[in-house]
């Protein structure tokens, strides 16, 4: 009995089994065929963004072709130009899908192979999210895209054109043309941008700029050299001694003429003034200030015989209207060159080794010293000077200069910042200089000398006959003194040493016989004779103003 119920239920178990099997073999073969005969898209089967999967063919198509109308049936793509907007519309862009072929490419999707791998392309498809995506074979009116940014292309189209300018000189002015910026617009890289824009979807305006190309820069320099003419002051030559001329400038303002250039709009005609351009300094006032004053003016008195005189009007002449410019040394030696009888100078009376001789040019020493009072009353800086081996009679003491070709020179420097012109000549029997230039202060000199020493003069005897000297000479040690005077109120602005001069005496000689032969006449003769005799030799003795030969 228990092995009859054991049997039983075993054989339940199996039915149950049985039943079971054979419902799964019957879903396994009613899934397979539904997949065979599945009349629509497998699952997640995308084309141009849409989710076909589940459709049929005819939904699928219905479904691309409501997309395509959706999407760029109402979009206007816009491109920003720098002056003006393009629109492709969608009449113009004409956007199309190939959907008949895209619908049967995702069709196609899975259903290759045997039975069992089109299950697993379904299985496979259902479980993505996104299975298979198709190329919707999106096309685009390319002709129409093209013919509008050609015709846009040469609208913009501009040729680079250089500015130009015209000189009117009659009426004193240039006529200057600003260039033109070169501008065109890149069809095939707008043309790309549009498309890929289109193609994906994109209706996002688009900024696009145009390729230009600038003109060459106006060369204003060039044509300011060309006609400028550069404007210059008048002013004195120191080599040649004279006042050169001013020019006046003719031209244009550079600087604002290219800052006005830089400013203008393209294709703008500026014109740009020609004008004459004055000089800040004249000839004409130059000539006021330069040699417009006598600085200082002397007069010595021209004595001597007819040999002297005519040395002194020489040297006068020689110096005559010599120009120093500002900074420039005088040189009486350089100026006058050696004193020779080929330039008309005579024998005259001169100072040479401590006696008085005659030599060719003997005198000028006066021209020399008057000319050297003169610098000293016009200011100036002395820097060679040498006082005479005796005293002079035409100067107050420490006030002359002495000369001597190859030894002796006397030297002044221009230390002002105007030229200075010598005017010198014998006239009247005066030696007459005087310095002319330009007087920049208010200042006067005055001259003063110090006696240091006093050496009298003494009379000596010698048997030598060539020793002999009629006259004799005080030698003095003398130092001189440079006053500054406020001209306006006699006050004194400073004093300094000018300089030493050291004056030989000179004694007188007589022969020893002479004074023997004196002595016994006075011896023979009455008293009241002796007495007289005696008078007039003190007095020559004593003599100490003798008017020297230089």
């Amino acid at each position: 009995m228990k092995h009859s119920k054991s049997a039983s239920g075993k054989s339940a178990v199996l039915l149950i089994a049985a039943v079971l099997l054979g419902l799964l073999i019957l879903a396994v073969g009613y899934f397979m065929l539904r997949v065979a005969t599945l009349k629509t898209i497998y699952p997640n089967v995308y084309i141009a963004g849409i989710n076909v999967g589940g459709m049929t063919k005819e939904k699928a198509t219905d479904a691309l072709n409501a997309q395509l109308l959706e999407t760029y049936g109402g979009s206007t793509l816009e491109v920003q130009l720098p002056d003006r907007t393009l629109e492709f519309t969608p009449e113009l862009v004409g956007a199309k899908l190939n959907t008949d072929e895209a619908v049967a490419s995702a069709w196609s999707y899975g259903r290759y192979g045997n039975l069992f791998s089109r299950i697993s392309a379904y299985l496979k498809a259902k479980r993505s999210e996104t299975a298979f995506t198709v190329n919707a074979g999106l096309t685009l009116n390319e002709d129409q895209i093209r013919a509008l940014i050609e015709q846009t292309a040469e609208e913009v189209k501009t040729d680079v054109r250089s500015s130009s300018s015209v000189v009117h000189a009659d009426e004193n002015y240039i006529e200057v043309t600003i260039g033109q910026t070169g501008v065109s617009l890149d069809t095939e890289s707008l043309y790309d941008t549009v498309c890929a824009a289109i193609q994906l979807n994109d209706f996002t305006p688009i900024t696009f700029a145009y390729t230009e190309t600038a003109y060459p820069a106006l060369d204003l320099t060039s044509l300011y050299n060309d006609l400028s003419k550069e404007v210059a002051d008048a002013y004195y030559d120191a080599e040649k001694h004279e006042i050169v001329e001013e020019q006046i400038g003719y031209g244009f303002d550079l600087a604002a003429a290219n800052q006005k250039v830089a400013m203008a709009e393209d294709g703008e005609v500026l014109k740009i003034q020609l004008e004459e351009i004055q000089p800040e300094v004249t000839k004409a006032h130059l000539e006021e200030i330069y040699f417009a004053d006598v600085l200082s003016s002397w007069q010595t008195v021209a004595s001597g015989n007819y040999n002297r005189v005519t040395n002194l009007t020489l040297a006068c002449k020689g110096i005559n209207g010599t120009v120093l410019a500002p900074g420039e040394v005088f040189s009486y030696n350089d100026t006058l060159g050696q004193r020779t009888k080929e330039k008309g100078y005579l024998e005259a009376g001169a100072y040479v080794s401590g006696k008085s001789v005659t030599e060719v040019g003997g005198g000028i020493c006066q021209v020399s010293s008057t000319l050297y009072y003169c610098a000293l009353l016009a200011n100036l800086d002395i820097t060679v000077r040498s006082c005479h081996m005796f005293t002079v009679s035409y100067l107050p003491l420490g006030l002359d200069a002495t000369v001597n070709w190859g030894t002796q020179d006397f030297q002044f420097k221009n230390d002002t910042e105007y030229p200075i012109r010598i005017e010198a000549s014998v006239s009247g029997g005066m030696v007459n200089v005087s310095l002319i230039g330009t007087k920049a202060d208010n200042i006067k000199v005055e001259m003063t000398y110090e006696v240091l020493a006093t050496i009298p003069y003494t009379t000596t005897t010698t048997t030598d006959a060539s020793k002999v000297t009629s006259s004799g000479h005080t030698g003095y040690n003398v130092v001189t003194y440079r006053h500054l005077i406020d001209a306006t109120t006699g006050e004194e602005i400073s004093s300094k040493l000018e300089d030493y001069s050291y004056y030989q005496k000179s004694d007188i000689v007589v022969l020893q016989q002479d004074i023997e032969s004196k002595a016994e006449e006075l011896e023979t003769e009455p008293e009241e004779t002796t007495t007289a005799a005696t008078t007039a030799t003190t007095t020559a003795a004593g003599s100490g103003v003798v008017d020297p030969p230089d």
